[in-house]
């Protein structure tokens, strides 16, 4: 039963959009659910069908435009972050002896143990960079090729945006 009332409603379609535009006959719908058939040029028809056509295409290039930039966009901030070093050698030349077990710096690079205040200041800077990193890492963990396929979905989208633009 889908099957043929899918293969009715595209008959119906096929009809109004060639059938009745080639026999000059413009059917518009009105409010109250009723159809009304008149009779007018079929050029006039056409075009006026290849103008919604048109502006349709219209609407469509300028949506995968902006999936385009916006994925674009993510893909080049991500690469950008996945290039940044780690945090432990982010900072290696300011400090050294880096303790795994408290996530930080425990001497300057100089070789001098840290005070207090030194590092709180570490520790803010640590945090900062990780937070930057954040992301990327959170993207990764969810998807570890999440790069490459970001990168996949900017070329299958600027491959349908050329398509658009060929018609």
């Amino acid at each position: 039963p889908q099957a043929k009332t899918c293969d009715i409603l595209e008959a119906c379609d096929r009809v109004r959009d060639t059938t009745l535009v080639d026999l000059g006959v413009r059917l518009e719908d009105r409010p109250d659910g009723k159809a009304v058939w008149k009779l007018d040029n079929p050029a006039v028809l056409r075009a006026e069908q290849a103008e919604r056509a048109h502006i349709a295409a219209q609407a469509a290039i300028k949506k995968l435009e902006g999936q385009i930039d916006r994925k674009a966009k993510e893909a080049e901030k991500l690469a950008g972050l996945a290039a940044l070093p780690a945090v432990e050698v982010a900072f290696a030349d300011k400090y050294s002896q880096w303790n795994s077990t408290s996530g930080g710096f425990t001497h300057s690079q100089e070789g001098v143990a840290l005070d207090a205040k030194a590092v709180d200041k570490m520790r803010k800077e640590v945090e900062k960079a990780r937070k930057a990193r954040e992301p990327l890492v959170k993207k990764l963990a969810e998807d570890p090729d999440y790069l490459q396929t970001l990168q996949r979905e900017v070329e299958t989208l600027r491959a349908q945006l050329r398509s658009l633009a060929v018609e």
